[in-house]
């Protein structure tokens, strides 16, 4: 089986997270890292390349930093230029097993239903809605909260975890959160 696991943080240089657990990730010679702020030029892909990169790999990881409560703009662009209908339907009921995983310098108690917030996992319904449109496995998302009150040790662990349940063969079962 092989491992895509792609880090979508927009600057890499500020996120302790991000290059811990790409340093965490790289120690599995088994597991392909990409990270989208190296692979553009001004936002623009090399389409072919990214979705070569896709149909390549059976389960893959996208690790997300919650930017104003969403996903941020690079990884918005790289899905609406690599998921053209072309290539939906060559990858469409193909048996991919997708998984998320969430930062966030918040922590858990800030997505409870109160005032303007929800639940993290509400806020990534349409990743839910896109892997059923064409035809994906989505497991649940595994947020990782209060990145910024938490060390290097921290995040390692975290990653430690993440790493069992992206290996695992069953990566529905298992911890919900890190």
């Amino acid at each position: 089986m092989k491992k895509l696991a792609i880090f979508a943080h927009p600057d890499l240089g500020k996120s302790s997270v991000s290059a811990t657990w790409i340093n965490e990730f790289a120690q599995h010679t088994d597991i392909t890292i990409h990270k989208l702020s190296e692979s553009h030029k001004g936002y623009a892909f090399d389409i072919k390349q990214e979705q070569q990169l896709v149909k390549e790999h059976d389960r893959i990881l996208i690790v997300i930093p919650l930017i104003w409560y969403s996903d941020p703009a690079l990884l918005k662009k790289w899905l609406q230029d690599i998921f053209t209908d072309e290539f939906i339907e060559s990858i469409k009921d193909g048996g991919k097993l997708w998984m998320i995983s969430v930062t966030s310098g918040k922590p858990e108690r800030w997505y409870r239903l109160r005032n303007n917030n929800a639940p993290l996992e509400m806020y990534f319904l349409a990743w839910q809605s896109m892997m059923a449109e064409i035809g994906q496995s989505l497991f649940p998302m595994y947020p990782y909260y209060w990145t910024y009150r938490k060390g290097t040790e921290d995040h390692i662990e975290a990653a430690g975890k993440l790493l069992a349940q992206f290996n695992s063969t069953d990566p529905s079962s298992g911890i919900t959160s890190l």
